[in-house]
């Protein structure tokens, strides 16, 4: 069996709480996050997306009901993790939050990054209990 210090894991997790909450915080006081715009906007900006607007254009209401989602998401992340099912939920919503920025922002190495945090959350010792069952 390999052993894994519980310490480091638990700060990443820490480090992933407050990254999402501070990020969810500030936007609360950004009027384009309030009024649900700002997907709108970053998602026609040329230099931050992959693709533009025109060749894909998406209703402004599902613009800002994304926007709206990833707010209460990034705010309530702390609560979220409080039991069970909700920490699967949050954790599922950031994974695919990341993954649908990866696949129309080019943000460098940011989501690969977003993402390691969210491999130690993984039940690796089922997983590896499973593969050895076969």
């Amino acid at each position: 069996p390999v052993y894994v210090h519980p310490w480091p894991l638990r700060m990443i997790f820490v480090q992933m709480i407050y990254i999402y909450f501070m990020n969810g915080l500030y936007k609360i006081f950004g009027d384009s996050w309030l009024y649900g715009n700002s997907l709108h906007y970053v998602l026609g900006d040329l230099t931050l997306t992959r693709f533009s607007q025109t060749a894909f254009p998406l209703p402004v209401i599902l613009t800002r009901i994304m926007t709206w989602t990833v707010l209460v998401w990034e705010v309530t992340f702390p609560l979220l993790l409080i039991t069970k099912w909700t920490r699967i939920a949050a954790l599922i919503m950031g994974v695919s939050f990341h993954l649908g920025i990866f696949a129309t922002m080019e943000l460098g190495g940011f989501v690969p990054y977003a993402l390691c945090m969210y491999l130690p959350l993984l039940p690796w010792e089922r997983l590896s209990r499973r593969g050895n069952e076969d």
